[in-house]
């Protein structure tokens, strides 16, 4: 627990802060254990037992950025924090990450801080952990094949997260550039051998007759035919996050059986892609599950295997916080990261 940890170094002499960089998180956080983390945070949050203030958005107008803070607090592990993702679409051009995310873990008994942590990775694994999590309670158990719209680091976090779930013998990958999605397929086939990448040609062939299907684009408007969408289909986007913005079609959403997102406040409020099919009155407010209750067993999850689901996601800071948590406890084990003077 991280006030325990925090007082313990006070008493030996001053607090010092656990620095975790990405290669740290990488070697500490698993598929399994992000799936865990997924469990812990999202019944938590649906609990009422994990404080989720609404995330603050700034944009840094002279050099074209955006900052994302998400702040949040889980009194039963303890921990209290703050997310800091910062998106600059010129970074690449300076030999930088287009997104870069920052953990602060403060010591919930006295504010000062505990550890500071690389969250690019670690977004990218807990999403594509809470969309696996998702898969388990909406896609059919057997899935075989993934179709996968982008092929940025979520995109490749996805693949990695839904083919440690379950059983996926073929991996279709498109993009707006189809030799993104050729170069994407050859990379991941290094990492899964087992596994057939293709890149079809078009968004629609790769749908068609695919079990599990994930958007994971910053596309404002749909990136799926919803005419290739078969029954039996999951559907899954992950990358639109603002209400004028949504990667599925409403049609798709409207043809569900089951509607689940992380959670009402971030997805329906603050997404489009179910938020139209709301205002529309196709879907009810009501009937969309958090995913959180799915886990608990107090919402249903897929009935049968020719049901369309649909689960969206846009994140939020319960996740983050429990991973790092999660994090320190493996850190003070094993004696990872750097520690600082503070």
């Amino acid at each position: 627990m991280l006030g325990t940890h925090a007082s313990a170094r006070r008493r030996q002499g001053g607090s010092k802060v656990l620095i975790l960089g990405n290669d740290d998180v990488r070697r500490l956080l698993t598929q399994a254990m992000a799936r865990e983390v997924v469990r812990e945070a999202a019944v938590a949050y649906s609990d009422g037992l994990a404080e989720v203030p609404s995330r603050i958005s700034m944009h840094v107008a002279p050099f074209d950025g955006e900052c994302l803070f998400m702040p949040g607090m889980i009194p039963s592990r303890p921990v209290v924090g703050c997310k800091v993702i910062s998106v600059y679409s010129g970074n690449p051009a300076r030999g930088l990450p287009s997104v870069v995310g920052s953990l602060l873990l403060l010591d919930p008994a006295t504010g000062v801080p505990v550890a500071l942590i690389d969250a690019g990775y670690l977004t990218e694994l807990r999403t594509a952990a809470m969309s696996a999590v998702a898969a388990e309670h909406l896609a059919r158990p057997g899935s075989r094949v993934l179709a996968v719209v982008g092929t940025g680091g979520q995109a490749r976090a996805h693949v990695d997260a839904i083919v440690d779930a379950f059983p996926i013998a073929e991996v279709r990958v498109v993009s707006r550039r189809r030799e993104r999605a050729l170069a994407f397929g050859d990379a991941m086939a290094r990492q899964h051998p087992a596994v057939a990448f293709s890149a079809p040609a078009g968004a629609g062939e790769a749908v068609d007759g695919a079990d599990i299907v994930v958007a994971a684009t910053p596309s404002a408007s749909p990136v799926i035919p919803a005419e290739a969408v078969r029954p039996g289909t999951f559907v899954c986007g992950i990358g639109s996050h603002t209400p004028d913005a949504a990667e599925l079609p409403v049609e798709v959403v409207r043809a569900a059986a089951r509607i689940a997102v992380d959670t009402r406040a971030g997805a329906v409020d603050g997404a489009g892609d179910v938020a139209a099919a709301i205002r529309e009155g196709s879907v009810r407010r009501e009937d969309v599950a958090e995913l959180g209750e799915l886990v608990a067993g107090r919402r249903e999850g897929r009935r049968d295997d020719g049901e369309i689901t649909v689960f969206k996601s846009v994140g939020f800071a319960a996740l983050d916080l429990v991973a790092g948590a999660v994090l320190v406890e493996d850190a003070e084990r094993s004696g990872a990261g750097r520690r600082i003077p503070f």
